[in-house]
C-alpha cells in the first residue's frame, strides 16, 4: 500500500503530460485543416468569387469554375449559352479548364445557325464562317430564282449574263458581264451581227444593253450616217435610240465622169443648150426615180418648155420631149411631118 501512495504522484503527472500532447496534436490538426482549406486570395472554403466576368467556388483550397457573367450582368452556369451582338455564345471550359466565352452560332431573326450553315434571303445568301476562336457572319453569294450562286459565278437572266461579285468596298452585289444572243455569249464590249445591222452588248447607265451600232452592206459595217449606192438610188445608215434602217435619202446623178448626189425631192438643170432639162429626185416606193419635170428648147435669148411626153411646134420644126434609154432627150422633126411624133408616142402640149 505504501510502494502505492508513493507512485501516485508520478501517475497524475503522466496523466496530465498525455492530455496535453492530446490536445497539441488535436490543435496541430485544426490549424492544418483550416491552412488546407483558404484558397488564393485568402477566399474560404465555400466562398463564392468573382473575377471579372467569370464565377469560381472555393474548394479544397482551389477556385473551381462556375460560371460566367454577361455583358448586362446576368449570371450564367457552366455550358449555358446566350445571345449578344447577333452570336450565340456559351460560358464554357477550354482544355486546360479554363473558363472563356465560346462561339457557338450566328443569330439571325432568332434563328440559331451553327458553324458553317447557310441561310438566304431573296438576294444573297450567307454563312456563319469560323474565323479563329470566333464566328463571323459573311455574304456567301447571290440568290436569283431561288438559286444560290459562288462569288465570282455567272448566271443566265432574260438576255444577258450577270455575275456575282464582291466589291472594292466589301459589299456583294450582281452586275453584267455579257450578253446573250441567239445561243450565243458575247461579253461586254464585244459586238455581233444580224441581217442589215451589226450590234455592241455595252452598259448604258449600269445596265448590259444590245444596242445596235451601224448598219451591213455588202459584208461591210457602217456607221450612223455613212452612205452607200444601189443603182441610181442613196442610202444612209440611220440609227437612233428607237430605231434603226436603210433611209433612202437620195438620188445619184451621173455627169460624164462625175458622180452627183441629189436629195430626195431635189431640183436641177441638166444638158446642154440648145437642149436642158429640169429633173428631180423622188421617191418611188422603196427606190427612187430621177424625173424629168420638164425639157427646155433654147432659141436665141429665149426657150420654150416642152413637157415630157408631148411636142410643140416652133417655127418650122416640131420639138418634143422624150425618154432615150431612161434618160430624157429632145428630138426635132418637120413641122410637115407630124406622123414621126405620133409614132414615137408623144402628143401635141
Amino acid at each position: 500500500l505504501w510502494k502505492f501512495f508513493k507512485m501516485t504522484p508520478l501517475i497524475v503527472v503522466a496523466a496530465v503530460a498525455l492530455c496535453l500532447l492530446d490536445s497539441s496534436r488535436a490543435d496541430q490538426s485544426s490549424w492544418r485543416l483550416t491552412k488546407r482549406k483558404l484558397c488564393p486570395g485568402g477566399y474560404t472554403d465555400g466562398m463564392e468569387v468573382t473575377k471579372g466576368r467569370y464565377v469560381y467556388h472555393c474548394t479544397n483550397g482551389k477556385l473551381r469554375p462556375k460560371g460566367c457573367i454577361t455583358q448586362d450582368g446576368k449570371q450564367l452556369s457552366l455550358w449555358e449559352t446566350f445571345a449578344v451582338s447577333g452570336y450565340q455564345l456559351m460560358c464554357a471550359l477550354d482544355k486546360n479548364n479554363i473558363l472563356y466565352f465560346k462561339y457557338v452560332g450566328c443569330v439571325v431573326n432568332g434563328t440559331v445557325y451553327y458553324s458553317r450553315d447557310t441561310w438566304a434571303d431573296r438576294s444573297f445568301w450567307y454563312i456563319c464562317k469560323p474565323l479563329g476562336e470566333t464566328l463571323v457572319m459573311e455574304v456567301g453569294g447571290c440568290v436569283y430564282h431561288d438559286q444560290r450562286y459562288q462569288l465570282g459565278e455567272e448566271f443566265p437572266k432574260g438576255d444577258f449574263f450577270f455575275q456575282c461579285y464582291r466589291k472594292a468596298n466589301g459589299a456583294t452585289a450582281i452586275r453584267p458581264v455579257a450578253c446573250i444572243h441567239k445561243g450565243q455569249r458575247y461579253s461586254i464590249g464585244d459586238t455581233f451581227e444580224e441581217d442589215k445591222f451589226w450590234y455592241a452588248c455595252t452598259i448604258e447607265a449600269g445596265r448590259a444593253v444590245k444596242k445596235c451600232v451601224g448598219c451591213m452592206h455588202d459584208h461591210q459595217r457602217l456607221m450612223d450616217g455613212d452612205r452607200y449606192f444601189v443603182d441610181n438610188a442613196i442610202y444612209q445608215c440611220t440609227v437612233r435610240k428607237d430605231h434603226s434602217n436603210h433611209q433612202l435619202v437620195g438620188c445619184v446623178q451621173k455627169d460624164q465622169n462625175r458622180v452627183i448626189e441629189r436629195r430626195l425631192g431635189c431640183q436641177w438643170i441638166d444638158g446642154v443648150p440648145p437642149h436642158r432639162f429640169l429633173r428631180k429626185c423622188s421617191q418611188n416606193d422603196d427606190n427612187v426615180l430621177l424625173q424629168t419635170i420638164s425639157c427646155f428648147y433654147q432659141v436665141g435669148e429665149g426657150s420654150y418648155s416642152i413637157s415630157p411626153g408631148c411636142f410643140r411646134i416652133i417655127g418650122d420644126k416640131g420639138i418634143a420631149c422624150v425618154s432615150r434609154n431612161g434618160e430624157p432627150a429632145i428630138e426635132e422633126f418637120p413641122s410637115n411631118d407630124l406622123y414621126k411624133a405620133y409614132y414615137k408616142g408623144v402628143r401635141p402640149c
